[in-house]
């Protein structure tokens, strides 16, 4: 029997790099029916893991050798820091963060035309498109002073060097003229300003916006009319024909205006908070870092994956605990030369027996993935883990996902995706996807087309099951049908009764070509909470989908 001294001396070791089979297999038996031990563990196995990043100056997200299939691969150089002792560790932590702040905010932008001066960087997005540019915009990408911006929809969050932080919802043109002032020829913008950067100004073609120490909006439209909406703090607002001091007004929180020709035309409107999406949060505007995040790699000597042998098996990842599994080629089935990209550190292959599936197939098993909550100061919208599948799925599919969620409440919400992009910024709306949602279990086509089942509980290790089918005749419909802790195929190859089924007709928009499969978890999810993933599978069959997998 290991006493505590030593597995803490097993702890040491490992954390010196000590990862031979004889540490590994001592720590297991250590670990055996002792959940003290694991919570310790698993704790000292995250904290290293951040302690020993990497960082990538990449695009955000990105890590390793480029994917070979994938036409957004990363292209960045990844710069590697020795590994620390702990004490040392934390003293470069803390060093580096204003470091790479000043860096960052002062590099040379590389993505934009032009010679003018860095006045804002792009920290969060959601499903944005840029008019003109089909590729997206990364995090970390410098907007220049007078860049114009032209956004068709979507969100785009941007940290300006003068302290403030704004939104733009397209369809949208925003103009940043310097560092304290943003011009917007129409669309909404919703802006939120510290302290260090009161007189923050907002220029429209009717008015002039001055912010005194606020949170606001803007509503432009096409002809000009502008509406100012302020929910905390106050505003100067003046308008353009007569920039005297007798146009000037002050809102303050609570108040709306309407302003038409050039500002002398003025009407009080209720105040819609709901028209607008929220601007860069605090923590975003001090934590601004851009792409510059901790990239963990994972160094793959056995060169095996745990790959799946099951017929009716499309594509499968069995997170069985080797080495370079999330990192390396290798792992799973389906995935071909693709592997795993994912927020770092907020991702962890965490290898401890038995924590998981209690089901007899699973005996022996010894890991899983571990998504942990969105931390706010970091600039991206939700934590994701996505992949590049080998062939596009066929028009006839079933999906599953076995995991645990731990630290559910009302505001969380995770999915399994499949889509035909691994953006960042993507929300994955308008496709086929299902997780839970404020308590609930649910699948999905897109947001208006969904199928829920109540129950969802913290803790709870569950098994979903969707079915994807597109048939082109006679009228051209897609469905998703759900499945929530699903038994097997009945008699005569029935299938269990679902939740429901939802439908959509092929002419709407969407996305019916499938090329990668991915897991996100929610944008207000606490950073505590944890998503426990013990296998994603796409199979042709229901029994492949809902059957437990081997390495």
């Amino acid at each position: 029997m290991i006493t505590d001294a030593q597995f803490d001396d097993l702890l040491r070791a490992l954390l010196d790099g000590d990862e031979s089979r004889s540490t590994l297999s001592q720590l297991a038996s250590a670990l055996e029916g002792n959940p003290e031990r694991i919570r310790r563990y698993v704790a000292l196995r995250e904290m290293d893991a951040l302690l020993t990043a990497d960082l990538g100056l990449g695009k955000a997200g990105y890590s390793g050798e480029p994917d070979a299939e994938s036409s957004t691969a990363g292209e960045g150089k990844i710069v590697a820091f020795p590994r620390l002792t702990w004490a040392l560790a934390l003293a470069a932590c803390v060093a580096l963060s204003a470091a790479i702040t000043a860096f960052f905010l002062n590099r040379p932008n590389g993505n934009a035309a032009g010679s003018g001066q860095a006045v804002a960087v792009l920290i969060d997005g959601e499903d944005a498109r840029w008019e003109g540019s089909a590729e997206p915009k990364f995090f970390g990408t410098q907007v220049l002073e007078n860049e114009p911006m032209k956004i068709e929809s979507g969100v785009v969050r941007l940290a300006l060097r003068g302290g403030a932080g704004i939104a733009i919802e397209g369809p949208a043109e925003v103009k940043l003229v310097s560092s304290e002032e943003a011009q917007v020829t129409y669309g909404r913008v919703s802006a939120y300003a510290p302290e260090e950067a009161i007189g923050f100004k907002i220029t429209t073609p009717e008015i002039e916006i001055t912010d005194l120490g606020t949170r606001f909006a803007t509503n432009v439209s096409q002809t000009g009319q502008t509406e100012v909406h302020v929910f905390e703090g106050e505003v100067a607002v003046k308008g353009r024909q007569n920039s005297g001091e007798d146009s000037r007004e002050i809102l303050t929180g609570g108040a709306a205006r309407r302003f038409e020709r050039g500002g002398q035309t003025r009407q009080a409107i209720a105040i819609d908070p709901a028209l607008f999406v929220e601007p860069p949060a605090l923590e975003q505007l001090l934590a601004t870092s851009g792409e510059m995040k901790p990239v963990i790699t994972i160094e793959d000597e056995s060169g095996e994956g745990a790959h799946v042998y099951r017929p009716g098996v499309i594509a499968s990842h069995v997170f069985s605990g080797f080495e370079g599994e999330i990192d390396g080629l290798g792992a799973g089935t389906g995935f071909g030369n693709s592997h795993w990209r994912g927020q770092r550190p907020f991702t962890h292959l965490i290898a401890v027996p038995g924590l998981l599936s209690e089901h007899p197939d699973y005996t022996g098993r010894s890991s899983f993935l571990l998504l942990r909550g969105r931390n706010s100061a970091e600039p991206f919208v939700v934590n994701r883990v996505g992949r590049r599948l080998a062939e596009p799925l066929p028009d006839e599919f079933f999906f599953s996902v076995r995991g645990q969620y731990r630290g559910l409440d009302e505001d969380d919400f995770f999915c399994m995706w499949l889509g035909d992009t691994d953006r960042e910024d993507s929300s994955h709306s308008r496709e086929p996807n299902m997780g839970i949602l404020k308590g609930k279990f649910f699948g999905r086509l897109e947001l208006e087309r969904t199928v829920e089942l109540d129950g969802a509980a913290p803790g709870e290790r569950f098994l979903l099951v969707a079915h994807y089918a597109r048939d082109p005749e006679p009228d051209g419909v897609e469905a998703v049908t759900l499945w929530v802790n699903p038994g097997a195929s009945g008699a005569n190859g029935m299938l269990p009764e679902p939740v429901g089924t939802v439908t959509r007709p092929l002419s709407e928009p969407g996305t019916h070509t499938f090329r990668y499969l991915g897991l996100r978890m929610g944008k207000y999810t606490e950073v505590t909470d944890e998503l426990v993933i013990d296998h994603v599978t796409v199979a042709e069959t229901f029994e492949a989908a809902v059957s437990p997998l081997a390495k």
